[in-house]
């Protein structure tokens, strides 16, 4: 999805990579309704990537975004919700 963001799409891959785990684990925590990012979780991200926290979390809220306004960024493309929400979902209930 990323890469086909005129923005992200010319951001490091390890980037790209370390904000989408940190977007997946901020989504799972809120359909899970429990905490799991912890400042040591984040930091871990941090050291692996060598990226700066603060260039970690604005290409995260970007990539947040991104998900959450798919269609509108990116028209005429299949709409990951229609694929990836039942599956999340069926792990969220187990």
């Amino acid at each position: 999805m990323a890469l086909h963001h005129e923005y992200l799409c010319t951001k490091k891959s390890s980037l790209i990579g370390a904000s989408s785990i940190y977007v997946a684990l901020k989504i799972c925590e809120q359909m899970r309704q429990k905490p799991i990012m912890t400042k040591a979780i984040l930091q871990n991200i941090v050291d692996i990537s060598q990226l700066e926290e603060r260039k970690l979390i604005d290409c995260s809220k970007k990539l947040l975004y991104l998900a959450q306004n798919y269609e509108k960024e990116l028209p005429g493309l299949q709409n990951i919700k229609d694929v990836y929400i039942p599956l999340l979902n069926k792990f969220v209930q187990t």
